[in-house]
């Protein structure tokens, strides 16, 4: 559906709650309802109010400030995944450098 209609749907690795910005808003609002919970007398009313509470007082700002977070996450993930591919090819080459040498090294017997 969301193809048909020109939006590109990306998939975020499993376990990296923190690449998504919903996950951190969520956290949020389970903190601001949590914070006011008394245990034996925050009934479900109140717990359904204060929810309410917390979504109408999330801000355009504070919900960047989510999509920031996990940029920022994404990147520096991206910056890993690609240290690890230049220190995998780098230890390819050394790898076939060695296998050379012991080549050589065994057919001049």
């Amino acid at each position: 559906m969301a193809q048909r209609t020109g939006h590109t749907v990306m998939y975020t690795p499993p376990h990296h709650s923190n690449l998504q910005p919903i996950e951190t808003v969520w956290a949020n609002v389970k903190g601001y309802v949590g914070r006011r919970y008394v245990k034996g007398k925050t009934t479900f009313k109140d717990v359904l109010t204060r929810l309410e509470s917390a979504f109408l007082s999330l801000t355009s700002s504070s919900i960047y400030d989510c999509i920031r977070k996990a940029n920022n996450e994404l990147f520096k993930l991206h910056e890993y995944i690609r240290s690890q591919d230049a220190l995998d090819d780098s230890l390819t080459v050394a790898d076939e450098d060695e296998s050379e040498v012991s080549f050589s090294g065994s057919s001049d017997n």
